[in-house]
């Protein structure tokens, strides 16, 4: 949801999504399998499993909110470039994938959350490409 609908708000790139590209262009099967696979398990292990258990621990709103501001940096650091929309959907995401963990203390819940947002996001990716017609 949160993709939904901040995409039509974003600007037609940044500079995460054109390492995307790069990467894309260079070897498609490494793209999908670090995105899909790969990317959710480690931002997982690091931004809920190490952060959230190790910073803020009586303070879980605290705790939540930094580790999806975090989140939202490290996938679009904030500069003169910055493209807020697609900031602010992956601080979203970072806020959403907090919340799930803070509730559950299950870290396959929120690999599994951030796998089907990763998985979404390819799809949708190579439908508007053209890469998949339905």
């Amino acid at each position: 949801m949160i993709n939904l609908t901040t995409l039509p708000f974003m600007k037609s790139t940044n500079d995460n999504v054109d390492a995307l590209k790069l990467v894309a262009n260079n070897s498609i099967i490494l793209l999908i399998f670090f995105t899909i696979f790969v990317a959710p398990i480690l931002e997982e292990v690091i931004f809920r499993g190490i952060f959230m258990n190790w910073f803020f621990i009586n303070s879980p709103l605290i705790s939540v909110l930094t580790s999806g501001l975090i989140f939202g940096y490290v996938h679009a650091p904030f500069d003169a470039n910055t493209d807020w929309i697609y900031a602010l959907s992956k601080i979203l995401l970072g806020i959403v994938l907090a919340g799930v963990y803070y509730r559950t203390k299950n870290i396959k819940a929120n690999i599994t959350v951030h796998f089907l947002n990763n998985f979404l996001a390819i799809l949708v990716g190579a439908i508007v490409s053209g890469v998949i017609i339905l």
